[in-house]
């Protein structure tokens, strides 16, 4: 109850669209995470995060799903 009633005052937003966030959200809304650009680089066996990471540490394998 008092997290609701801090909430009128000091609303949830999304920190990229400063829309409100709902119930179930945090940092980011909905609609923002579904826009978030892929990478794709789960599909490549020699992406650019696995050569970032070539000769710093021992590593089997690297990716990243957003940029």
């Amino acid at each position: 109850m008092l997290r609701d009633l801090l909430a009128l005052v000091y609303p949830d937003i999304c920190r990229a669209c400063d829309d409100l966030l709902m119930s179930g959200e945090r940092i980011l809304c909905t609609r923002c995470l579904y826009h978030l650009p892929r990478t794709g680089f789960h599909l490549e066996d020699d992406n650019p995060v696995m050569r970032h990471f070539a000769g710093r540490t021992e590593i089997r394998s690297a990716s990243s799903l957003y940029f």
